[in-house]
């Protein structure tokens, strides 16, 4: 891995996060306006393939829940834009059948507020998170049986609630991402980062410093079959993408062996390649599980 600056996600870095000293991170300052409304990325793996579907829109202030008995104060809106990205996994193999749907809900500055995550079926699994001034509330559903299932998942009888709080991990961290909605910023102005920098970004359990370190920049050429002619035509010429590898820091006490970073689904050696011209993810790669190692690519686009 190359793992000296590049000057476009420098440049880029400068533009969206404050400096911050010694090892603590850098905060998004700045709205972050990305070209795409919907990303479709597929993977054909030996074992099986995968697909993913990632919607961005704007959202509104109704969609977040108040859950009760949190710590701290329910994040919120404001007057700032609020989105919605949504995304829907899909993996299939000889003995494996995955699928959910994550949803996260942020600033444009790329503020946490909420996140879901949905597994259907007898033996699914309804997880809500809300962000809070002190840390992050979970409440947990799962089906009583296959005809509970079949009911909207708030409706589900086993009911969990758990809350996560950042206490000193937390220092340092002038806002916090949510490991879901990562793609957004990225996208928007690659996150780059010199070594030693990162940015706060909440897992499942406990924060991370995420370091966003230049990956080795590969020729990508891709078949679009949704997208504009011209974009159609350009990646199918190839293009020199911009790698970043995303390097997870558990802070806190946090043990990552217990918890693995995730994103879209992916973990391990994670790494998003981007088309310096547009900022369009074109790549995502790394472990599924199940699967192993996954490249998934971009196959189709819908730009706003």
């Amino acid at each position: 891995m190359n793992s000296k600056p590049i000057s476009y996600i420098a440049l880029c870095f400068a533009a969206l996060l404050g400096l911050a000293a010694g090892n603590m991170p850098a905060q998004a300052s700045g709205p972050a306006a990305v070209s795409w409304r919907q990303l479709v990325f597929q993977a054909v793996h030996p074992a099986g393939q995968v697909r993913v579907v990632i919607d961005l829109e704007p959202s509104e202030a109704s969609d977040l829940r108040d859950l009760t008995g949190t710590q701290g104060t329910l994040l919120m809106p404001g007057n700032a834009g609020l989105q919605r990205l949504t995304g829907d996994i899909n993996a299939s193999a000889m003995f494996i059948d995955k699928q959910w749907r994550g949803q996260a809900w942020f600033l444009e500055d790329g503020t946490a507020l909420q996140r879901s995550r949905f597994k259907p079926g007898e033996k699914g699994d309804y997880r809500l998170y809300r962000y809070t001034s002190e840390g992050v509330a979970r409440k947990r559903f799962r089906p009583e049986g296959d005809q509970q299932a079949a009911l909207p998942p708030e409706q589900w009888g086993k009911v969990k609630e758990k809350f996560f709080s950042f206490g000193s991990s937390s220092r340092g961290c002038d806002k916090i991402f949510d490991a879901f909605a990562l793609l957004y910023p990225l996208s928007a102005h690659g996150l780059g980062a010199d070594p030693g920098q990162g940015v706060c970004v909440f897992n499942k359990k406990g924060l991370y410093l995420v370091h966003l370190e230049a990956a080795d920049s590969a020729p990508i050429s891709l078949s679009l079959n949704q997208g504009p002619d011209n974009l159609i035509r350009r990646l199918a010429n190839g293009v020199e993408s911009q790698g970043i590898a995303l390097r997870p820091q558990p802070l806190g006490g946090l043990q990552q062996e217990r918890e693995p970073f995730e994103f879209m689904g992916l973990e391990g050696d994670i790494r998003v390649y981007l088309d310096p011209a547009t900022g369009l993810p074109l790549r995502l790669s790394g472990d599924l599980g199940g699967l192993g190692r996954v490249e998934l690519d971009l196959t189709g686009v819908d730009l706003r």
